[in-house]
């Protein structure tokens, strides 16, 4: 989720949805509450609660944009702070307006609904949908067993399998989707990375420029203002514990496990040069950085398993082991398939061919994410250097 203003037009990207509109439209910024945005918006309530509450931005018609305060910083802390370390103050003092909270909001959530922007992924609508495949082939096919000497189970049949079709090459677009993105980091552009030449089934990475910086985990990118943007980062702090990524004030932006990020001293000296040429002050101490606050994640943990409906903070939105009770519905429908064997024996080989096959691609999505994720627990061990 990107929100830029770009020359006269602010643009903001979120999950299958892009918004475009000039600046000068803006007339105010406000911010409501998380239990505000709860009330108003309902089914994003999770996010409400996760995000410290949502920065409207109103026109003369109503909203234009609307989006959750950010959690860069890692702290939770008070709203302002919020709203200054996730950039929207900032946002709205490039647009001349300074963040107003909203007692009694005089839009409703519908119209926030329309211009509202999340880093969501393909959550419970994915998984409704590939539910109601499952379900609806499976019923089919059950069906199609005991009129398998009819029209109508033919027709079940057919039904069945091209369901099962779908929701199979649905799950293995996804899967293949999932392999590429926690493989496959960002281009640097003008950033520098750390740590250089790093590559696995599954890497984390740090873009540091003087722009912005961006922590890139896996298939999911967290990023922050740098040391050139206004309360960016400027210095990083590292400790035998923690490495904290803070700006002037000092406030924390970001937090990383020391023994994760710097195994050896040769990794302490690549972050500093990374740092030093991305214009970041670097200071090391012996001493226990102790924040109160829990450090992202650098490797992969394996308590964490990608799932459907998941936040793409937490882990790559798109990625989730294949889930058992499809594998029983085209059972069924393979069942079905297998009943035509009797009066039509050409359709039932057929038949039999593609439910196989679909159980074969299911197969494939399941076994390929269970060998990926053998690999990434076996890299993530101390042992192997990680």
């Amino acid at each position: 989720m990107t929100i830029k203003l770009d020359g006269e037009r602010l643009v903001a990207h979120g999950h299958g949805r892009r918004l475009e509109f000039a600046a000068d439209d803006v007339r105010r910024a406000v911010w409501l509450s998380a239990d505000q945005a709860r009330a108003l918006l309902g089914f994003h309530a999770d996010l409400a609660t996760r995000y410290c509450g949502l920065v409207v931005l109103l026109g003369d018609a109503g909203p234009l944009l609307a989006f959750f305060v950010m959690p860069f910083a890692p702290s939770a802390g008070e709203p302002t702070v919020r709203l200054e370390t996730s950039g929207a103050t900032s946002l709205a003092k490039r647009l001349g307006l300074v963040i107003e909270p909203e007692e009694q909001p005089a839009f409703t959530g519908e119209t926030v609904k329309r211009v509202l922007v999340t880093e969501r992924g393909p959550g419970m609508a994915a998984a409704v949908a590939s539910g109601a495949l499952a379900v609806l082939g499976s019923v089919a096919g059950f069906l199609a067993m005991p009129n398998r000497d009819q029209l109508a189970g033919v027709l079940l049949l057919m039904i069945s399998l091209v369901l099962g079709g779908v929701l199979a090459g649905w799950l293995v677009r996804e899967q293949r989707r999932f392999q590429a993105a926690v493989t496959s980091p960002p281009e640097p552009a003008d950033h520098t990375v750390y740590p250089v030449g790093v590559t696995g089934p599954y890497a984390s990475r740090l873009l540091l420029g003087a722009r912005d910086i961006v922590f890139w985990h896996g298939g999911c990118e967290k990023r922050l203002r740098g040391p050139l943007s206004d309360a960016g980062v400027t210095t990083c702090l590292i400790g035998p514990d923690v490495i904290r990524l803070v700006d002037a004030l000092p406030r924390d932006h970001l937090l990383l496990d020391t023994a994760q990020v710097c195994p050896t001293p040769e990794h302490v000296d690549q972050l500093r040069a990374a740092c030093e040429a991305a214009g970041l002050r670097v200071e090391q101490t012996p001493l226990p950085l102790a924040t109160g606050h829990e450090p992202l994640r650098w490797t992969y943990d394996k308590k964490h398993q990608p799932g459907v409906g998941m936040l793409a903070s937490e882990h790559a939105a798109i990625g989730f082991v294949t889930p058992l009770w499809t594998f029983f519905a085209l059972v069924l429908t393979l069942c079905g398939s297998l009943g035509q064997l009797g009066p039509r024996p050409a359709l039932g080989v057929v038949a039999v061919v593609i439910a196989a096959l679909e159980l074969a691609a299911l197969a494939w999505t399941h076994l390929t994410f269970r060998r990926w994720r053998r690999r990434v627990i076996a890299a993530s061990r101390p042992e192997a250097g990680r």
